[in-house]
């Protein structure tokens, strides 16, 4: 369950968002892009996996509902 009482349309926005950056990673790129992409990219992912399991990231309290 996603946040405990997520949904689906939550859960595949959050995945093509994750899609979107990986694939955004090309070796091409600028350094600097890389790098932020791939700051961003795991940001998403850890996030991703804490609330897929009912938890939450360190900066937040509770919690919180997608929008």
């Amino acid at each position: 369950m996603f946040c405990r009482n997520g949904n689906d349309l939550a859960i595949r926005h959050r995945r093509y968002v994750i899609t979107d950056l990986a694939m955004a990673l090309k070796p091409e790129a600028p350094s600097h892009e890389r790098l932020a992409t791939g700051v961003s990219l795991y940001t998403e992912l850890a996030d991703f996996a804490l609330r897929a399991r009912g938890h939450w990231v360190q900066a937040a309290k509770r919690c919180q509902e997608l929008s």
